[in-house]
């Protein structure tokens, strides 16, 4: 990354370049100064295009907690380009969590975001791809948040067992609405810039960084425990998402994340139910509808082969061989 304001950049060596790229160049584009902070790092705004200040604080490696309070003087276009993929947790206000639902919708199409039922404080969890973003503020904008940045690897780093990394991993990459996540409202609403020494005052934010994580952790799996489904009603949910994506079903670890389940649960509860595993019930389900379109369509094979999830028409002719016992023009011959 390369800094254009000398000034500020030095404010910023506090943080490695990875958390540097993340809300710098933002900063910037607000004509933000440097400011004195004895833990973290900090900027202030008060300029034609807005007034308002920004902290944030490196732990570890992998994870950052930042805070910000800024409001907007006039209209302007905010762009954010991160270069590596990260996931946040964060407390922001009505305005700011419908930019973020719709930043994330760019690339995650199919995600919960926009978020429903807006707040006027809103607890949110997004992944991140590198990618560009523009957010349109409007004058007289108000934009308060409460931030952990989380790189790659943050929930081995701290311990956690593969299970509760799988659930995090891919709740993050679906997007998680925490409104009623109370316990994590709290320990947010805790937080707030220190002026002690900075080796104490990073001990104090690691430990809220944690806290957070476990509130985190602890709320999805409270909510399967506490409200159940039958391992009915969870096989069902499954088939019909599976059943209308044939060509682009989610990941075992996405589907999980839905139900806030661990992998493993979701597919003992599933086979259990269906007496297959997913990846079985998917491919004959894919089979059934290769079969139905053969048989009353004069689709070409290669076509039919990708509307069923498969690119290659070679590997649809192979599975339609070993489920069917015949090539798929086989196939439809003898339906004719």
């Amino acid at each position: 990354m390369v800094f254009v304001d000398p000034e500020l950049a030095g404010a910023f060596s506090g943080l490695s370049e990875k958390f540097s790229s993340l809300v710098y160049p933002q900063l910037e584009q607000f004509g933000a100064r440097p400011l004195s902070a004895k833990t973290g790092v900090a900027a202030y705004i008060d300029n034609e295009l807005g007034r308002g200040w920004f902290w944030a604080t490196q732990l570890g490696e992998t994870a950052m907690l930042s805070q910000l309070r800024i409001q907007c003087n006039r209209p302007m276009e905010l762009v954010e380009s991160p270069g590596t993929p990260y996931s946040v947790l964060a407390s922001m206000g009505r305005g700011d969590a419908e930019l973020a639902g719709k930043g994330y919708s760019k690339t995650q199409p199919n995600s919960i975001f926009p978020m429903r039922h807006l707040l006027d404080e809103n607890i949110m969890g997004l992944h991140i791809e590198p990618s560009t973003y523009e957010y349109q503020l409007e004058a007289g904008s108000l934009h308060c948040s409460c931030s952990l940045y989380l790189l790659d690897g943050s929930f081995e780093k701290i311990g956690l067992d593969k299970e509760r990394v799988r659930l995090l991993d891919s709740s993050f990459a679906s997007g998680l609405n925490l409104n009623a996540a109370l316990e994590l409202r709290s320990t947010i609403r805790s937080i707030t810039p220190s002026g002690t020494l900075s080796d104490v005052g990073r001990l104090q934010y690691r430990a809220k960084a944690l806290e957070m994580i476990y509130d985190l952790v602890t709320f999805l799996e409270d909510k399967h425990r506490d409200d159940p489904e039958s391992d009915e009603k969870v096989s069902d949910r499954v088939s019909t998402i599976l059943l209308e994506s044939l060509a682009d079903p989610p990941s075992i670890d996405d589907l999980a994340s839905r139900f806030y389940l661990s992998r493993a649960a979701l597919c003992s509860r599933f086979k259990r139910e269906t007496g297959l595993g997913i990846h079985e019930y998917l491919a004959v389900q894919r089979l059934r509808q290769a079969e139905s379109m053969l048989e009353r369509s004069n689709r070409p094979v290669a076509e039919i082969a990708r509307m069923v999830g498969y690119q290659h028409t070679s590997s649809f002719t192979k599975m339609f061989k070993e489920k069917a016992g015949v090539s798929p023009r086989q196939w439809r011959n003898g339906q004719r």
